[in-house]
């Protein structure tokens, strides 16, 4: 997972790793027209000082709903398998070669916020 969330050759983050840089980051807000909003163009992508600090199931939703995928099911995605909360509880995306050693490891947890 850690491979999705670096930049390509062009320096750009992929959309996977975006909505992965989401989930360790959050997703910022900006009000419009009164109403909070999430602003997905401004996802952190650097590793922050100190982890832990839960991120709101809405900012990790906004950034998947931003590139057509969802937290809730990959059936209605037209971006299959790009989950992120599924992948990080799951240790990957998918199980394959590359992700044989870490499958079946979290590497984050649910936790319920007030």
């Amino acid at each position: 997972m850690w491979r999705a969330m670096q930049p390509n050759k062009a320096g750009v983050v992929s959309a996977r790793g975006l909505i992965l840089w989401a989930c360790v980051n959050g997703v910022p807000q900006h009000t419009v027209n009164g109403v909070k909003a999430f602003n997905v163009g401004g996802i952190a992508t650097t590793t922050p000082a100190a982890i832990g600090k839960p991120v709101p199931l809405a900012a990790i939703q906004a950034a998947h709903q931003h590139w057509a995928a969802s937290v809730f099911a990959n059936a209605n995605s037209t971006h299959t398998n790009q989950n992120a909360v599924a992948a990080v509880l799951n240790g990957g995306f998918n199980y394959s070669a590359q992700t044989a050693s870490t499958y079946g490891t979290a590497y984050g947890q649910l936790v319920l916020m007030a």
